[in-house]
């Protein structure tokens, strides 16, 4: 945590990230299954191969519940770096000068904002690189899982 001053300011800031780190995108892997709910994931859709001389990243496929000869389950097509910086906290806080305080009859008075899991700075496609998984079998396999939430708060500090 890094705290920086200025005045009556205080601004405490925290991050935390992880560099090397790879995925399974099970969540991609199974929109991009054969299935009868359309064309696949919007990066399937403009990556596939259409014609003679295409660099695609995906095989062709007429229908849309034929994916050609792609294989599935645990295709290394879907294997993704998952380094990331995140803004993990921020904390924003003024304390009022002690002849307010004290024309108050308090010892201290504090008003502050905060949030949690602000920003993220990753590569990963998926929702969050950070992931937790309910399969200890499957450790690094992201299934799609709701991602960490955000929240923002605010609150004062009295003391009498």
């Amino acid at each position: 945590m890094q705290t920086f001053t200025y005045k009556r300011f205080s601004l405490n800031v925290l991050f935390n990230g992880a560099i090397g780190g790879e995925v399974y995108n099970a969540l991609l892997q199974r929109q991009n299954y054969p299935s009868n709910t359309g064309a696949g994931s919007p990066d399937m859709v403009y990556n596939v191969w259409r014609k003679p001389g295409d660099e695609a990243k995906y095989p062709y496929y007429p229908e849309r519940n034929n994916r050609g000869n792609m294989k599935t389950n645990q295709n290394s097509l879907y294997i993704e770096d998952a380094s990331f910086i995140r803004l993990a906290s921020a904390r924003l806080a003024y304390t009022f000068s002690p002849n307010l305080v004290n024309k108050l009859k308090m010892k201290g008075l504090t008003a502050y904002i905060y949030g949690t899991n602000l920003l993220t700075w990753t590569n990963y496609n998926g929702y969050d690189p950070e992931f937790s998984t309910t399969n200890p079998l499957t450790p690094g396999e992201d299934d799609g899982r709701y991602p960490r939430r955000r929240e923002f708060g605010f609150g004062v500090n009295v003391n009498f």
